[in-house]
């Protein structure tokens, strides 16, 4: 549905309130001006001199869009020169653990993700025994 013209009444109008702030923006200055004054400021910067401090620029959606990218590329990144999930699983279950200690070794080692995948594919495997821990949430595992 096309837009309707405003009627002149509403034209008078917003001219109206246009100059009412324009004058307030000029009272403004002139109540910037006096102050400068008073403490023998000048209201306009020295030549060639620049702001000091600049406002920050917004950052785009593409901008914002390219960063998250690049977070979650070097998120996911593999670090080289580390054991695999399952083995690093292994080497804890030396001694029965629960899963809330396998989690904490994972954290503590810098780990990326989750244990629970790699874990339960040991389980499937037969490589590790799961035990359900009585009254509690979480189980205890052991090497097979």
């Amino acid at each position: 549905m096309p837009r309707s013209q405003p009627t002149i009444s509403e034209v008078e109008k917003m001219i109206n309130e246009l100059r009412r702030q324009r004058q307030e923006h000029t009272d403004a200055l002139a109540e910037i001006d006096e102050t400068f004054a008073r403490l023998g400021i000048s209201p306009e910067p020295a030549a060639g001199a620049e702001p000091a401090s600049r406002p920050a620029k917004k950052k785009t959606a593409k901008k914002k869009k390219a960063a998250k990218a690049a977070a979650k590329k070097a998120a996911g990144k593999k670090k080289s020169g580390r054991v695999t999930a399952k083995q690093f699983i292994l080497r804890q279950l030396r001694s029965p653990k629960t899963t809330a200690q396998i989690k904490q070794a994972w954290e503590r080692a810098g780990r990326n993700g989750r244990p629970d995948t790699p874990l339960m594919e040991l389980v499937q495997a037969g490589e590790v025994k799961r035990e359900k821990l009585e009254g509690t949430r979480g189980s205890r595992y052991r090497l097979a």
